[in-house]
């Protein structure tokens, strides 16, 4: 799978960084992403209010969406997911908005 991704099987690169967008290899095969594209990031594609978090799926992944009212504290709520990638647009509501929340999206491989 590596010299799909264009690595070298023979080096250890998973911590590396092989197109310099500050997201080690390891992570960027996990996300979907290429490795050798500093412009191919996952990234949060909107948020609109009611908070909708819309953000780009890839076939083969599974994310899960969190929130907080406290960045400081590690109190992250599951509000979404196990969703399965679709390499397209993912969407989620999030109903409750009358505090100020934070979310991040989880991302892993497929089962």
């Amino acid at each position: 799978q590596e010299v799909a991704l264009g690595l070298d099987p023979t080096v250890d690169d998973r911590l590396l960084d092989a197109d310099g967008d500050h997201v080690s290899n390891a992570e960027e095969a996990i996300a979907g992403t290429g490795l050798n594209d500093p412009t191919s990031v996952f990234r949060v594609t909107d948020l609109n209010q009611p908070a909708m978090i819309t953000f780009s799926s890839v076939v083969g992944r599974v994310y899960s969406v969190y929130t907080t009212t406290n960045m400081i504290t590690t109190n992250w709520v599951h509000l979404a997911g196990p969703i399965s990638g679709s390499n397209a647009l993912t969407s989620v509501v999030d109903t409750n908005t009358a505090t100020l929340r934070f979310y991040r999206i989880g991302v892993k491989l497929s089962p």
